[in-house]
């Protein structure tokens, strides 16, 4: 029945969600060689039985569209193509899921008294001072991680005394996470604050876009700027805060923060280091044209005729040079220093 079910699918140029592999993996071999025989000799007749692994690949990134009219004819898409449509997409569920946390105040505002007091994991804080003690309390029992989004600009002094508990914090182990604004970078207190808190692990970046305020320890506990109280500048008050302990609602906060997060640019990494032209070798700039090209390390190796152990170690080489940690950050630093190679030219 299950079998059946796929060459449904397959017929109907559908397929399965679960079974698409995501962007950031790219694709296995055999859907990059079907890729490339199509583009060949785009009248090729695509046996679906044969190739229903790769075309079920092609489908999940949108790489290619069943002939509704000819039975074993595909179409395939111009990357661009595709590239184009992914960003809009992304961007389209990045602004839907602020548009969703803007209107929480409207929601908190419909919901029964009981609400504010805290029984239904929701708790409005219209002073300073509770929401400093509320805030030291969740710190101090932080097991896991603490996770930041600071739009608002941070005085000298709370800068300075931020660094020796930041820094106590992740010498106990919890992981800590911290976006600002991009002008931060300008101020010397918070490039002080963030060498000291990279140095000790922590990872910090910068968002060049407004961005929601919130604190979120261990998933369970998220503080918010409270929308319906609002400075006479218009923004939210820094003496007001709304607290989220209800699981559903942390789960979706947490999601906004990791979109959040993905968009901003790290802070003290590769892009920010001058580095020498020599400072990378063809093989890895060669390397790095696979990686922009989803190819897979075991891909890259064959191509370069390498190990694939090789290959892996001249990543780690590289995401140390520039300071970054995953692929997709070390793509982004190194466009930055090949456009700067190119300009010197």
């Amino acid at each position: 029945m299950r079998q059946r079910r796929k060459r449904q699918d397959m017929k109907r140029g559908r397929v399965d969600k679960d079974r698409g592999k995501s962007i950031r993996r790219g694709l296995s071999a055999k859907a990059l060689a079907l890729c490339a025989v199509m583009e060949h000799n785009p009248a090729a007749m695509i046996d679906e039985s044969e190739h229903e692994e790769e075309l079920a690949e092609l489908l999940a990134l949108g790489l290619v569209v069943k002939n509704p009219y000819e039975e074993g004819k595909w179409f395939l898409y111009d990357a661009r193509t595709v590239w184009r449509n992914q960003l809009t997409l992304g961007l389209a569920r990045i602004r839907s899921a602020v548009d969703d946390i803007q209107s929480l105040p409207q929601l908190l505002e419909k919901l029964p008294k009981p609400v504010d007091t805290g029984d239904a994991g929701v708790r409005v804080f219209t002073e300073k001072e509770g929401i400093a003690q509320a805030l030291e309390r969740a710190t101090a029992g932080a097991s896991k991680y603490i996770w930041t989004a600071q739009p608002l600009e941070r005085k000298v002094p709370v800068m300075e005394a931020r660094i020796p508990l930041d820094v106590a914090n992740l010498e106990r182990g919890i992981a800590l996470r911290t976006i600002y604004m991009e002008s931060a970078r300008n101020r010397p207190h918070q490039a002080a604050w963030a060498a000291a808190v990279t140095e000790a692990g922590g990872e910090v970046r910068t968002l060049s876009r407004p961005f929601l305020r919130m604190v979120i320890i261990d998933g369970t506990f998220v503080l918010l700027s409270n929308y319906l109280d609002r400075a006479p500048s218009g923004e939210p008050s820094r003496h007001a805060a709304v607290l989220v302990t209800h699981s559903e609602m942390t789960a979706f906060l947490l999601e906004v923060y990791r979109m959040q997060w993905r968009e901003a640019e790290p802070w003290l990494s590769g892009h920010d280091r001058k580095l020498p032209e020599t400072a990378i070798t063809q093989r890895q700039r060669e390397i790095m044209k696979g990686l922009e090209a989803n190819m897979t390390h075991a891909a890259i190796a064959r191509q370069l005729d390498l190990g694939e152990r090789t290959v892996r170690d001249e990543i780690k080489y590289l995401r140390d040079l520039y300071g970054v940690k995953g692929e997709f950050a070390l793509g982004r630093a190194f466009e930055r220093h090949e456009a700067a190679r190119r300009q010197r030219r």
